[in-house]
């Protein structure tokens, strides 16, 4: 009876211990912890925002962090976000994004494109992206959305952090590599 005791109370203390890391960790990617948030995101301490984005989707964030998609979950340890970007650029973005993998990036098929032949598809969905952003995003990869939401600095690669915070607002960038394959990024605003 007390081996049976010791594994519940055990047990559960794993599950407490579990949830209030997972909950922190979730916390520190609320807007308020960015210095962002108003009242509403101290409250309930959720990752949600007036505007909403992608860091606010638990679905959309979990099923690309898993899936080799748009966005790691929480920035990487020691981040110093926007060290390298110029001064002035935003501390939050609102974005849209083409994805064009390639074989070797992460989450993209076997069967994927070659590298060579994803950035020649990425480059000519960037010039046509600068006058039909939208019409590109239908001809981009899974993952392709001409409006993700909101992201604040420090959440992206050094690459297309800087890429998209430099924008500005309206402009499309040229494509950037990175480990989930070729971006284009607008900047909505």
């Amino acid at each position: 009876m007390q081996r049976w005791t010791a594994v519940v109370v055990g047990a559960f203390s794993l599950v407490m211990i579990g949830a209030l890391v997972w909950k922190g960790a979730r916390r520190s990617l609320t807007t308020d912890a960015l210095g962002d948030g108003g009242p509403e995101s101290r409250a309930t301490g959720t990752t949600e925002s007036k505007e909403g984005g992608v860091l606010d989707d638990p679905f959309f964030a979990a099923d690309f962090a898993m899936d080799g998609g748009l966005l790691p979950l929480l920035p990487a340890a020691g981040a110093n976000p926007g060290a390298d970007l110029p001064s002035g650029s935003p501390k939050m973005v609102r974005f849209g994004v083409i994805l064009v993998q390639y074989r070797g990036a992460q989450g993209a098929p076997a069967s994927s494109r070659s590298k060579d032949q994803a950035l020649e598809l990425a480059r000519s969905l960037a010039q046509a992206a600068r006058t039909d952003f939208k019409a590109q995003v239908a001809k981009g990869d899974p993952g392709s959305m001409d409006d993700a939401g909101r992201i604040p600095r420090g959440v992206l690669e050094p690459p297309a952090e800087y890429a998209l915070f430099t924008l500005s607002p309206g402009a499309v960038s040229d494509p950037v590599d990175t480990p989930r394959g070729f971006w284009i990024v607008k900047r909505i605003e």
